[in-house]
């Protein structure tokens, strides 16, 4: 989860993102706090099948009014296999640095 209510790793994450995917979902004010502010070095791509959510709160560079099935059908076929061994190392960092915690329940 992002934003006020999310885990901080994943706040500095999308920070560090220089593409994000949104699918599906919108942006919500408590998700992204300052529009002007959130993934500033991202290009958004925002795809829902409900086009008053394009747009509405984050300007996307590529919006899609489409069903979320459909449009990744068509570009998961698309999507070249990288290793991008650095991000994947900087998200393992900052997740280290940052963790989530979860409460522990008492066992009755």
């Amino acid at each position: 989860m992002l934003g006020m209510h999310g885990v901080r790793s994943t706040n500095y994450i999308l920070q560090e993102a220089d593409l994000l995917i949104v699918l599906g979902a919108r942006f919500d004010d408590r998700a992204i706090g300052k529009t002007e502010q959130f993934c500033p070095n991202a290009k958004i791509i925002h795809v829902d099948i409900d086009r008053a959510e394009l747009g509405k709160i984050k300007q996307p560079h590529v919006a899609i009014q489409a069903d979320v099935d459909d449009v990744l059908a068509q570009l998961i076929p698309l999507v070249e296999a990288q290793p991008r061994a650095e991000w994947h190392q900087l998200v393992v960092d900052l997740q280290r640095e940052f963790p989530c915690p979860i409460p522990k329940r008492a066992i009755r």
